[in-house]
């Protein structure tokens, strides 16, 4: 066991969903196409001498339902601050941004996380939040062959939401999960899109490691752009600092790192700025921002029921497992489950059927496809007409899964899936005389080889859990379509007349 004990903090940076950008009338849908470059500026986005910031109230809006939903405290002052640095794709020379009195404070998010990649044993977890501020994003820069980088502003004054935690993370899986967690979230009351591919949304992951006598510095990797970036950035860094600091004793200054997804390791940037660097001081062009209690409890109650809160309405509505319900809304299949249900008269074993079969058997169809549940080419009757056809021991459950993957390939919206197990030859064997004759062409042929004929030696010796062996052999045999819970009796009792 480590004698070390990691501390991970994050900054998420997620893009607000609203028409316009912060400070500017400009759209904020843009492109990052270079034939469509600079076709959303503004003159202040550009930094034309003599303009002025507009603060955008529906970024403000989205500001508050964020910090609701993540049961901070909606400041109802908060003031704009100028973060001063050089960078090429800032053409101010410094951004706008809320240091000291940001308009979220505090907050907690609880969230579940997955232990491992192949597992599906989750932990619940806490993280808190330090505080949620408002703030301009950045231009692009575009690195061009020879001397010159092409500088795009399309994106540039883009209203963005800071979320700074508390180092509350203890691992790369707890890390990777409340970044999921705040994705879920964010796209869930509609005040981010949650895209980390594109850079709607990205984390920066400020990593240090602690033994009982001695505290690491701190590494800032910034801009990961996916969740499993996070989680590898984080293992790497915590691999690499235990290393550090078990050859040398020696604190080193706080750096910032940047993470490379093709190696999955971090490289140095820079030596990590101090906040006096930046030269932080009132915006000079904005007054502070002031909130009435009428306009954050109007938009209090316009709140949608959180993902947890749907997650446990999930558990105990239909008797879900906390996997199933968690899958179910994470991947944005709850509508199509609820479809399912609607589909028939149903009640809890079949609502757990549904679920059961949307989150293992069809996401498991389409992962490797673009095809979204939606337009899986399953129609929610018809999956709710074959769960009853499993139920009923028309078919078995493993020809179910040949029927869906037949209406993944396309083709069969209009046709039922009873027509399709005819066609397939995939009906279940129910007659009892035929499964008695199956079994007695399964023993003959299993006594006339070494293995099959020591085991049935072994069975009558006693050894009556070879059961399961003698059943699995009369499945093959039938192709799967023995009724298993007939078969094993009618095993049994010709084994024991053999």
């Amino acid at each position: 066991m480590s004698k070390w004990r990691v501390k991970v903090g994050l900054e998420i940076h997620a893009r607000i969903n609203a028409k316009s950008k912060l400070f500017s009338g400009s759209s904020s849908k843009f492109t990052h196409n270079v034939s469509n470059a600079n076709e959303q500026v503004s003159m202040f986005d550009a930094s034309i001498p003599g303009t002025l910031p507009r603060l955008n109230e529906a970024c403000v809006d989205q500001a508050i339902l964020t910090g609701l939903a993540l049961n901070g405290v909606v400041n109802r002052r908060s003031v704009f601050e100028r973060k001063h640095y050089f960078y090429g794709d800032s053409p101010l020379g410094y951004q706008i941004t809320q240091q000291s009195d940001p308009i979220v404070s505090g907050g907690l998010l609880s969230f579940r996380y997955t232990e491992g990649e192949r597992t599906s044993t989750t932990k619940m977890s806490k993280c808190r939040i330090t505080r949620i501020q408002l703030e301009q994003d950045t231009g692009r820069l575009s690195v061009e062959e020879g001397p010159y980088s092409l500088l795009d502003l399309n994106r540039a004054g883009t209203g963005v939401m800071e979320i700074v935690t508390e180092p509350d993370l203890r691992s790369s899986d707890e890390t990777a999960g409340f970044v999921g967690a705040v994705q879920a979230l964010l796209r869930h009351i509609g005040s981010c899109d949650g895209k980390l591919e594109d850079g709607s949304m990205r984390a920066d992951v400020n990593v240090s490691i602690h033994s009982d006598t001695f505290d690491s510095h701190r590494v800032e990797i910034k801009n990961l752009n996916s969740i499993r970036g996070v989680a590898k950035a984080v293992d790497y860094e915590v691999s690499r600092l235990e290393k550090m600091y078990s050859n040398s004793s020696e604190r080193q200054s706080a750096e910032t790192r940047s993470f490379n997804s093709q190696t999955n390791t971090t490289v140095s940037s820079r030596s990590k700025d101090a906040a006096t660097d930046y030269r932080f001081f009132p915006e000079p062009d904005l007054l502070p921002l002031y909130l009435s209690k009428e306009r954050i409890d109007r938009l209090a109650r316009s709140m949608p029921m959180l993902p947890e809160d749907i997650v446990t309405s999930m558990i105990e509505r239909f008797g879900l497992s906390e996997y199933d319900a968690r899958v179910l809304f994470h991947s944005d299949a709850n509508a199509y489950f609820e479809q399912v249900l609607d589909s028939h008269r149903s009640n809890r074993d079949f609502a757990k059927s549904a679920a059961n079969w949307i989150c293992n058997s069809i996401l498991e169809l389409i992962k490797d496809t673009d095809k979204h549940i939606s337009s899986c080419g399953i129609p929610a009757l018809v999956l709710g007409e074959l769960i009853q056809m499993v139920q009923n021991e028309t078919i078995s459950h493993a020809s179910g899964k040949i029927i869906l993957s037949e209406y993944v390939k396309g083709g069969f919206e209009n046709i039922h899936p009873l027509d399709i197990a005819n066609d397939k030859d995939l009906l279940q064997m129910n007659d009892e005389e035929a499964l008695r004759q199956l079994c007695l062409g399964t023993l003959t042929s299993l006594s006339a080889t070494k293995k099959g004929k020591k085991n049935l030696e072994m069975f009558k010796g006693g050894k009556e859990s070879l059961l399961g062996f003698f059943v699995g052999q009369g499945l093959r045999d039938s192709h799967g379509r023995a009724n298993p819970r007939i078969l094993n009796a009618i095993m049994l009792e010709t084994l024991k007349k053999t």
